[in-house]
């Protein structure tokens, strides 16, 4: 089944409070597994933001995901092998 992936908006369940260019970080992997090829066409929100603090971030991130369509049409969960999904 074809995606028409300019309409798909992806972002995530929980992130480290790391850049998206650490190991660590779940954008990271998102990008580097997931948003490839003619997936890189859909709109990704990341959770990570730059901030003067944790509050701050985690205020923002409640704006991003109240701006995001409601409710989710899907929601892919996996599990590292460090227990962090």
């Amino acid at each position: 089944i074809p995606i028409a992936w300019n309409k798909v908006t992806v972002t995530l369940v929980d992130e480290r409070c790391v850049p998206a260019s650490s190991p660590r970080s779940n954008a990271g992997l998102v990008a580097a597994n997931l948003l490839q090829h003619a997936a890189a066409a859909a709109r990704f929100v990341p959770l990570y933001q730059e901030a003067e603090s944790i509050e701050d971030m985690s205020e923002a991130d409640s704006r991003m995901l109240r701006s995001l369509p409601w409710p989710l049409d899907v929601a892919v969960l996996g599990m590292g092998a460090d227990g962090h999904t």
